[in-house]
């Protein structure tokens, strides 16, 4: 496993990691997205452990979501990795401010497509993730919230990260 690209999926997910003062592991932030990724920091727990003790692996909770705006007092809605308001604004070419803001979860207007729910479930198997409890889970937190969905459905059309050309697009 590629702790950086591993650290990179738990702060997108909201999840923070820290050594604990007794040399255990805790996980803290989304709740269901902690339970899901719950078997991968159980198998690596030594070598995350070890990465976030010597600094080779960030574990703070450093997604943030954004409040971005423009000239014409248009506003956009972002979320991003470990970046400042810099280099955010330097991906929003013509922003003229950028503030970390708190969304509220905003239910989607329409449950996942059929589509949409197998392009997960691939995904996800294709990653290794065998627990089916755990994809049940997460298709739940898609149909329950718009930004987590639009976050994963991204990563699955994603070039990076796809699955021998299968996205969810339906086209």
């Amino acid at each position: 496993m590629n702790l950086e690209r591993f650290a990179s999926q738990l702060r997108a997910w909201g999840i923070g990691l820290s050594v604990t003062p007794n040399g255990g592991l805790r996980a803290s932030g989304n709740e269901a997205a902690i339970q899901m990724f719950l078997p991968d920091l159980t198998a690596h727990k030594a070598r995350i452990i070890a990465a976030l003790e010597s600094g080779r692996m960030r574990g703070d909770l450093v997604h943030r979501d954004w409040k971005v705006t423009y000239p014409n007092r248009d506003t956009n809605y972002t979320t991003s990795p470990a970046i400042d308001v810099e280099e955010l604004l330097a991906w929003h070419p013509g922003a003229v401010g950028a503030e970390i803001c708190t969304p509220q979860p905003e239910n989607p207007s329409n449950p996942l497509t059929d589509r949409e729910i197998q392009a997960i479930t691939q995904w996800l198997q294709r990653g290794g993730e065998t627990d089916l409890g755990a994809v049940d889970r997460l298709i739940d937190q898609c149909n329950q919230d718009r930004i987590h969905r639009n976050a994963l459905l991204g990563w699955i059309n994603d070039r990076r990260y796809q699955c021998k050309g299968f996205t969810a697009n339906e086209n």
